[in-house]
């Protein structure tokens, strides 16, 4: 049943973003736009905008950015 529950949110939520570029819609969970504040929708029993958990892995994968690129490889790093 949490599956199929899942799969009705989700469904909607595609529907809605195909159909207007927003996944926000009527009897869903609201989904915020992703900015600064780092806020992420979560996908799960209970389905909910929280903050992202795997912010600080991001951040320490984005310091190894040059020019605005992950390096092709790890050992071509200065």
């Amino acid at each position: 049943e949490a599956d199929r529950a899942l799969a009705q949110v989700m469904m909607g939520y595609w529907v809605n973003f195909a159909t207007r570029g927003d996944p926000n819609g009527a009897g869903l969970p609201p989904w915020p736009a992703y900015d600064e504040k780092d806020v992420v929708q979560i996908l799960g029993t209970t389905v909910e905008a929280r903050p992202n958990p795997q912010a600080p892995r991001f951040r320490f994968l984005d310091s190894f950015r040059q020019n605005g690129s992950l390096p092709m490889r790890w050992r071509e790093m200065p």
